[in-house]
């Protein structure tokens, strides 16, 4: 949300927004803040018909003909860990751009470093894992990169270490569980203090990679 905010001032008020891979709409809350949002979500299991926001999420993949007319639409693009799940990524975030009104963001997430890759990528059917600049090298013209950092750097080392012990382990170490909810929000706490602190010293290295992109 910080990173949302940081934007909001280059936004029109009741911006127009897409969230793609929004699952059921978990994030819609947030975004409203922000504008009149709706989403694409290609997975229907994941998706409740008693969701009230059901009508605003479209399950069609990316350059189906029902986006036909959606070039230059919208003012803010969120993908948070979506571009790891497709095979054509540069494509991907093509298709995002030309859904942008000139001069709108897109906002992205991605899985980092190939070095990290588990089990867990695996069952998620991810195919790849990136670098900051793996990942900036994925936003082209008419788009331009704003900025790109990795994320959750002191979480580095233990992934590191789970991943080790899963490529050679009979029994691999599951990653889906929620931790109990004072875990959690210790968790939620220390991470947003660590981003505070470490966002203006750029470390090179984290679990996840933040990019952020501009039509021009």
């Amino acid at each position: 949300m910080r990173e949302l905010r940081r934007l909001s001032p280059a936004l029109p008020s009741n911006s127009q927004i897409l969230d793609v891979g929004c699952g059921d709409a978990l994030f819609f809350p947030k975004l409203r803040e922000f504008g009149a949002v709706q989403g694409i979500e290609i997975d229907t299991s994941l998706l409740t018909e008693s969701n009230p926001d059901r009508a605003l999420i479209h399950t069609r993949p990316l350059g189906d003909a029902e986006y036909k007319g959606w070039e230059g639409r919208f003012d803010l693009i969120t993908s948070l860990d979506v571009v790891e799940h497709i095979e054509r990524d540069a494509w991907a975030v093509g298709e995002m751009v030309r859904m942008l009104r000139p001069g709108g963001r897109l906002m992205m997430t991605v899985p980092a470093f190939m070095s990290l890759w588990d089990h867990h990528d695996e069952i998620n059917h991810h195919h790849r894992r990136y670098t900051a600049s793996g990942f900036a090298s994925l936003i082209q013209p008419p788009a331009r990169l704003v900025s790109v950092r990795y994320l959750f750097h002191s979480l580095y080392v233990p992934k590191w270490l789970v991943a080790r012990r899963n490529r050679s382990a009979a029994n691999k170490s599951e990653q889906f569980s929620v931790p109990p909810r004072p875990v959690n929000a210790l968790a939620a706490a220390w991470c947003d203090v660590e981003e505070r602190l470490t966002r203006p010293l750029h470390i090179p290295w984290g679990t996840s990679v933040l990019a952020v992109a501009v039509r021009a």
